[in-house]
């Protein structure tokens, strides 16, 4: 009938449905009660009109467990899409210091592969950190003539004694790589392992300037791979820019667990 009818298309709005649908059972029933007496008839009548609802109520619970099932599935669906876009949209770039080439991890790939470069090491002014210079360069609009207001010099090894002798002196290349499948990165000194389920990238020294140039400038704490390769003279002179091993000074850092003979080391992980 119309009332079953009703009740069916019912689907946001099926609580409504339900307290209007008991609210006209239970006004039956009181009626029934009232003339019982007299019509035993009406009885039955309620009787098989509240079985008649009744399994309509069952109805509707299964019709809203199957809703909410579905809920929970789009739900979980929906936590499961943003989490594949966490861990693997956007990506992760960093600089290989020391290296022409990325590492062979997967959805790494080349952006370019460059020139370690920075301020000359007794120079004031200019940038305290290295960039890793094109070997394509582009320009836009220029002054022809060395102006001089600021200057950018190729960066070498300075690694007379240590791990890295057999590199002194000599140009450092730079590799900037990007990770299509991570979306962070961490570089963490002192340390050549990541933590668990985070993925090396590589690993090496902790380089940057020499303190025994004093108050001139400071530069940035840079992990150089420990495999370093070294780039063709480009015939400079003098002291260009330049990287420096790196040790703890136990003054203020505590022997052991670090050592003031040994030169830090470094990690590059991605997550």
């Amino acid at each position: 009938d119309k009332g079953e009818a009703k009740f069916e298309k019912c689907t946001m709005k099926r609580c409504i449905c339900l307290f209007l649908t008991l609210t006209g059972l239970f006004a039956a029933k009181s009626e029934g009660t009232a003339i019982n007496s007299e019509v035993d008839v009406s009885d039955d009548g309620s009787q098989r009109e509240e079985r008649h609802v009744n399994l309509e109520f069952n109805n509707f619970q299964h019709d809203e467990e199957d809703d909410d099932t579905l809920v929970n599935i789009e739900i979980n669906s929906a936590i499961h899409d943003q989490a594949e876009h966490a861990t693997g949209g956007g990506g992760v770039v960093y600089t290989r210091w020391g290296k022409s080439s990325c590492p062979d991890t997967e959805g790494t790939e080349l952006l370019y592969a460059g020139r370690t470069a920075g301020r000359f090491y007794t120079g004031h002014g200019g940038g305290s950190n290295y960039l890793c210079l094109p070997n394509n360069p582009q320009y836009l609009g220029y002054e022809s003539g060395v102006q001089g207001d600021s200057n950018i010099h190729g960066a070498k090894y300075e690694t007379s004694g240590g791990p890295l002798s057999s590199s002194h002196y000599k140009a450092i290349p730079c590799a900037v790589c990007f990770s299509s499948n991570r979306s962070t990165k961490v570089m963490i000194p002192a340390r050549i392992e990541c933590p668990a389920s985070w993925t090396r990238e590589y690993y090496g020294y902790i380089m940057a300037e020499a303190v025994k140039h004093g108050s001139r400038h400071s530069t940035m704490y840079e992990c150089v791979d420990h495999n370093v390769e070294t780039l063709p003279d480009v015939g400079a002179t003098g002291w260009p820019a330049a990287l420096y091993l790196v040790e703890a000074v136990c003054e203020s850092i505590a022997c052991p667990p670090y050592s003031a003979e040994k030169e830090l080391t470094c990690v590059m992980c991605t997550k």
